[in-house]
């Protein structure tokens, strides 16, 4: 008996790894398009994952990150690059020839597209920035951070700063509306009628760290039928329980995903409310930078990917986003990056990373100049030079 139980589970094996084979083989043949583009991005780029920015030196005030260890360094590694960083005597990312600029300090806040992951100190749009104005500007880019928490920043370190009168804000439909919600659920800074967003769904964290484990697994990254089969999953996941398993910038741009989409207009008008509020307190103006995920920039990438997460393409505004952020901004100055990158050419993010190449660095630092030139000397007789 124990002959034959041993005998069918060795033929019952066989048999599943001959049927994955030909599976694997069949999808590396005839791949539908989405698939082969997931393989590409899974398997891009030399470099290891090391979690990427997770060892930078922060600096913490009431559990959240403020800046970083003035006049220290870091390393950052990712597949598709490895570079070194530096921080200048307030903590924020070095920019070229700002330090030699004291007279006036201009800072920026943002997440890591700001901070330039992926592009060495130089290299960063704000360095590029920097480098064609006569005042020194000041990258305070976190990545990983929201609107929310850029605004503490400021509430922070004002004074500390030498009390600037403006601040630019850059915000990257790519992941600020979704993190923007991910710092709600974490009940920071709420009163009982504006409850955290938490999903119904009590397998949705153990789901997403099995989600983690396929994306960086050096075998299972490799595999198209796993990755194929995870994607079947994933889909009807979403399709069953009202899931957000998707890149976040889709959950901005799906017409449909109205609750979502409500959810995140009260999170943001809440936020700027207190950014006037804290304005006005402190005597300083603002202005906005948008920056747009790859999937608004490539409507070649968005076919792709619009399959992938089983989304109808009527259903996507790739505009809404951006439109969505500039109603709530009322008559507060910004600069859309939109329009301006959808003419730069391929190259300009990376192919796994949804964070700017050193082209795409270059590219929105030319977008942004002529735009920010004229509006700091509009708001503040600002006139950063040539």
């Amino acid at each position: 008996m124990i002959k034959q139980f041993f005998m069918r589970l060795t033929l019952v094996l066989f048999g599943c790894a001959v049927a994955f084979l030909m599976a694997e083989a069949v999808l590396r043949i005839f791949a539908p398009a989405w698939l082969t583009r997931r393989m590409e991005e899974l398997n891009a780029g030399p470099y290891q994952w090391f979690d990427s920015d997770g060892n930078l030196p922060v600096r913490i005030a009431d559990d959240e990150v403020i800046g970083f260890i003035p006049l220290s360094k870091a390393r950052i590694d990712f597949y598709e690059y490895a570079n070194n960083v530096s921080f200048d005597e307030f903590g924020g990312r070095v920019t070229t020839a700002g330090e030699n600029k004291k007279s006036f300090i201009i800072p920026f806040l943002g997440d890591s597209m700001l901070f330039g992951l992926g592009v060495d100190d130089g290299q960063t749009y704000l360095s590029l920035l920097g480098s064609k104005s006569s005042v020194r500007y000041l990258n305070l880019g976190i990545p990983g951070s929201c609107l929310a928490q850029e605004i503490d920043i400021i509430k922070y370190r004002h004074k500390d700063l030498g009390s600037p009168p403006l601040y630019v804000f850059n915000f990257f439909t790519g992941n600020d509306f979704s993190d923007l919600v991910n710092y709600y659920k974490k009940n920071k800074g709420l009163t009982e009628e504006n409850r955290p967003w938490i999903s119904p769904y009590p397998f949705e964290n153990f789901l997403r760290e099995v989600n983690r484990y396929f994306y960086h697994n050096h075998i299972l990254k490799k595999s198209f039928s796993v990755q194929f089969f995870r994607n079947q999953v994933l889909y009807l996941y979403n399709r069953m329980c009202h899931g957000q398993f998707k890149d976040p910038v889709f959950l901005v741009m799906d017409k449909n995903n109205k609750d979502y989409l409500s959810l995140v207009r009260n999170y943001l008008n809440l936020q700027l409310e207190r950014l006037n509020d804290l304005s006005r307190e402190l005597n300083f103006k603002f202005i906005f930078i948008i920056i747009p995920d790859r999937h608004q920039v490539y409507p070649d990438l968005l076919k792709l990917k619009i399959p992938y997460y089983g989304i109808k393409e009527a259903d996507i505004d790739v505009e809404l986003p951006n439109r969505m952020l500039k109603d709530s901004l009322g008559g507060i100055p910004y600069i859309d990056l939109l329009g301006c990158l959808k003419y730069r050419g391929e190259s300009l993010y990376y192919i796994q990373d949804n964070h700017f190449t050193v082209k795409g660095n270059e590219a929105a630092a030319e977008c942004i100049y002529p735009e920010l030139k004229k509006y700091l000397y509009e708001i503040g007789r600002i006139d950063i030079g040539n």
